[in-house]
């Protein structure tokens, strides 16, 4: 009998201690907020009254301890993550900082910056349209993205804007002008194309030609869009 009190005492000892730790850390947690949240409860008459063999009081008791721990793990969890947020930008911000300062190299790092912001952040307003363009020479064909429709190069011939970016690297490319009956326009996104030029056409996506009355159109609304979100 000795032997078999001592194997359960063995076994209920370390979880009688677990639980009440747990307890002790739920009480220091929740008592001081227990009274305002109790509070609001019985204002709005939440539990105020006995359910079963449990009493109101407990009831309510017992909730409030839950609605504070919820609440706890909520604000820690958006606190860890707004401090974390706040450090990464703030050495992102730093190391932004130190490279803007670093004579020559500043220069070349500020244009890039400001491409690569163009292309990634805004590329659906930047490019209008895609496009395959007869470049290097007239044997082969380029992925191209329309910047604007309308450039005249002079004598009236109204061109059409071309971007050519480099693959696999986007950020820098060609600016030509062609005329529109010398482009082949796509049914294809720009998101779609620049995805198509970043991985050296390994992630190929479905595209087929369109007319030059549909691929107008399409253009002149991105234009009007364009004009619309700038005026508000």
């Amino acid at each position: 009998m000795k032997k078999s009190f001592v194997t359960g005492l063995a076994i209920l000892l370390p979880l009688a201690m677990t639980i009440v730790v747990i307890a002790f850390i739920v009480n220091l947690l929740t008592e001081p907020f227990l009274d305002m949240v109790k509070g609001v409860l019985n204002y709005y008459g939440i539990f105020s009254h006995d359910l079963g063999w449990i009493s109101s009081e407990k009831v309510q008791l017992y909730l409030s301890k839950f609605i504070i721990l919820v609440l706890i793990f909520g604000f820690t969890l958006l606190l860890g993550f707004l401090t974390r947020w706040v450090i990464v930008h703030y050495f992102i911000k730093i190391g932004d900082q130190l490279l803007h300062r670093i004579p020559l190299f500043n220069t070349i790092y500020k244009t890039f910056q400001e491409v690569s912001q163009t292309i990634f952040e805004s590329s659906s307003k930047s490019f209008k349209q895609v496009v395959l363009v007869p470049f290097p020479h007239g044997g082969c064909y380029s992925v191209g993205l329309i910047t604007s429709d309308e450039v005249n190069t002079g004598d009236h011939d109204s061109r059409l804007a071309v971007f050519v970016p480099t693959t696999p690297n986007p950020t820098s490319g060609f600016l030509l002008f062609f005329r529109p009956d010398e482009v082949t326009f796509l049914d294809l996104s720009v998101e779609s194309a620049l995805k198509y030029v970043i991985s050296c056409g390994v992630v190929s996506s479905t595209f087929q030609k369109v007319s030059k009355e549909e691929a107008m159109e399409r253009l002149h609304r991105a234009v009007l869009e364009d004009e619309k979100e700038g005026k508000e």
